[in-house]
């Protein structure tokens, strides 16, 4: 049988894996997978998967989500997240010998995460912020029944709200612990003024390695750096000494206990991500802080963009013997594995490919990790590293997506390089049309991605091959500003947006335009987030796209500053900032490409989520207003409130596909004729 192009709907057809967990005894393999469910909405639910014969097992059922799936250091139990007979998620146990789950915690309406068992499995820490009182479920139904009026959110601080996670005022995260025998969960230490928090348990089980931003007085106004601190049970805790500055993430205590490691870089100076993230180790009682991967010009905590990937892996694991440490190295599109030795330091690497491969967990044994696995062309599934073979990919173990990928064609992206300015080479990929036949001269379009310090790569994009199964080209790169090249690379743009970078994007352009198999004439732009900003920035300085789609886009940075979920310290990554003065505000005008659109003339579809706290909405209302009064053809599609910067990863179904479509109306109305 044929196979088909794909569909905008096929995204109901995605199966998403995520959270691979080896069990103790490693026999088996945790994990989450999430689906459409019923009504528009999509449900995950935990399987496992039997390594003597890959069996697959689901172990929750219903329409309630069933996240964060956790063993205990014995095996017995699994504890996970889920709503369950009422509105607020809990913390739930699960017998692995069978049985019902039952809920662990009862806590108040709010949000939980990160939960971490003790090492003897009588206690799990987690984190959780509780609701304001005003905005409980219980609260807005006394309302209601009262006929009064829902009450102002008040802040006191800039840190009152996160993209994703919504507005949550003065509310703050805090570490907690349950006791499994007593159910009874308290909280421990709540010393964070935002909400950014990194912890794992220390060896004896009463305390932990905790990390977090430290202030003196306003986070608005300071530099930024994280302070390490040793928490005990009954809350009192102190700084461990030896610590150097900057930002510790990923907290992970060694299995010995003598260990702390944590990614992050020693500086104050890095708010946006354009330093290398490297490997730091400290002794757990105090000491010298090493950095293990200095000489490795790589940064280890890099997202890969996509429209359908699950998660980032947990980018940091140790080796039963405490000897090394296993880490994902981000580089030129791909996601490999790495191991680092605590003696000698230094990325040494374990897989290579054009692939994403993303940690799980480390048998208790050292002989294999747990991770998901996947390439441009397939979906991420369950995949084992076998550790004694040292082979170049991971084994696949489960399946998902099989039956859909027999059914649709899908293309394969070519890798080029292309000499740009400043002797700067930039890695680019081009994806042929499916319908094309050989010398048939097409439409193109430029993708441009978000971040802007993240990077493309070989995950699968719906999206591109949703334009691929509609006759265009398509056309991605990473451009100075990405991640994955060096931290030269990525700190190129740091205060100068608009420059080095559309040196880049001008230098594919030009590749496009001389592709003996793209048509010139017909070429298109189209970008998120900072891939609108760039989309922006080109339909203000050049004419050579006959069309554009910006989609959740910045377009002017002196009102960003003031209305973006970040916080944007005057004088940090940006030398200007939005009040002081002209010659403060005009570092920022300048590189705002809605200064730039008496140039433009180029047809435009503007796309934004009105609840973006990311990049608030009228960033779109500032191109749409401009084009609108400069007699510039553009269209406005606004997506309501309960849809976020993410909304092409983890929004509405139906809102997803609907956004499709208006791609692909917007493409065949300027390049299809």
């Amino acid at each position: 049988m044929s196979k088909r192009p794909i569909r905008a709907d096929d995204l109901k057809r995605f199966k998403h894996v995520s959270e691979p967990r080896l069990s103790p005894d490693g026999s088996r393999l945790l994990f989450s997978m999430r689906e459409l469910g019923e009504k528009n909405k999509s449900r995950t639910h935990l399987f496992t998967v039997e390594l003597f014969d890959q069996t697959v097992k689901q172990w929750t059922f219903g329409e309630s989500t069933n996240t964060s799936g956790r063993w205990s250091p014995d095996g017995k139990l699994v504890a996970f997240l889920a709503k369950r007979g009422g509105e607020v998620t809990q913390i739930h146990l699960l017998p692995t010998d069978g049985g019902e789950a039952r809920p662990l915690t009862s806590l108040p309406e709010g949000s939980i995460t990160d939960l971490r068992w003790s090492p003897d499995g009588s206690q799990i820490a987690f984190l959780f912020r509780p609701n304001h009182e005003d905005f409980t479920k219980a609260a807005e139904e006394a309302r209601k029944a009262d006929g009064l009026s829902t009450p102002p959110l008040i802040a006191n601080s800039l840190h009152y709200r996160m993209d994703g996670d919504g507005y949550f005022g003065d509310q703050r995260y805090a570490l907690w612990v349950v006791d499994i025998a007593t159910q009874e969960a308290h909280a421990i230490y709540s010393e964070a003024k935002v909400d950014y928090y990194s912890f794992d348990w220390l060896a004896d089980g009463k305390s932990f390695a905790v990390s977090h931003p430290i202030y003196k007085s306003n986070p608005a106004t300071e530099v930024s750096n994280d302070i390490l601190v040793r928490v005990q049970l009954d809350g009192t805790f102190a700084p461990i000494s030896g610590q150097v500055i900057g930002e510790k993430s990923s907290i992970r205590v060694s299995p010995n206990g003598e260990w702390i490691a944590y990614l992050g870089y020693a500086s104050e100076q890095d708010e946006r991500g354009d330093f290398n993230r490297r490997l730091f180790v400290i002794p757990a009682g105090g000491g010298e802080t090493r950095c293990l991967t200095e000489s490795d010009d790589l940064c280890l905590s890099t997202g890969v963009n996509s429209d359908t990937k699950s998660d980032d892996g947990t980018q940091l694991q140790w080796s039963p013997d405490s000897q090394a440490l296993y880490v994902q190295i981000a580089e030129h599109g791909a996601m490999d594995l790495g191991y680092v030795s605590v003696s000698t330091g230094g990325v040494q690497r374990l897989t290579s490919g054009e692939h994403l491969v993303f940690i799980g967990n480390v048998s208790s044994d050292g002989e294999k990790i747990a991770c998901t696995y996947g390439n441009a062309t397939r979906l991420q599934e369950i995949a084992i590293y076998p550790l004694a073979a040292h082979p170049k990919e991971p084994t696949v173990i489960t399946g998902f997506n099989d039956e859909f990928f027999k059914e649709v064609e899908v293309q394969s992206p070519h890798t080029i390089w292309l000499d740009s300015t400043d002797g700067v080479k930039v890695q680019a990929w081009s994806m042929a049309p499916l319908s094309a036949s050989a010398g048939e001269i097409s439409p193109a379009i430029l993708e441009v991605h978000g971040g802007p310090h993240m990077m493309y790569g070989y995950s699968f994009m719906h999206e591109f091959q949703l334009f691929c199964a509609q006759g265009y080209w398509v056309v991605f790169s990473n451009p100075r500003g990405s991640k994955g090249y060096g931290e030269a690379h990525a700190a190129a743009i740091r205060n100068s947006w608009g420059v080095k970078d559309w040196d880049d994007i001008q230098t594919v352009t030009r590749w496009m335009q001389s592709h003996p198999e793209m048509d010139s004439k017909r070429l298109g732009i189209m970008g998120g987030s900072y891939g609108g900003y760039m989309t922006n920035w080109a339909i203000g300085h050049c004419t050579d796209f006959c069309a554009a789609i910006t989609d959740r886009c910045v377009s002017n940075l002196v009102s960003k500053a003031g209305n973006s979920d970040y916080l944007w310290r005057p004088g940090g990554y940006w030398d200007g900032y939005a009040y002081g003065g002209w010659e403060k505000i005009s570092v920022l005008w300048t590189q705002s490409p809605i200064a730039y659109f008496e140039n433009a003339v180029t047809p435009t579809l503007v796309i934004h989520s009105e609840g973006d706290l990311r990049c608030n909405i009228e960033q779109g209302e500032q191109v749409f207003a401009a084009l609108q009064q400069r007699g510039v053809e553009s269209r406005f599609v606004r997506y309501p409130r309960n849809t976020s910067h993410g909304m092409s990863r983890g929004g509405p179904v139906d809102l997803r596909i609907h956004r499709l479509g208006e791609f692909a109306a917007w493409w065949a109305k300027y390049l299809a004729g």
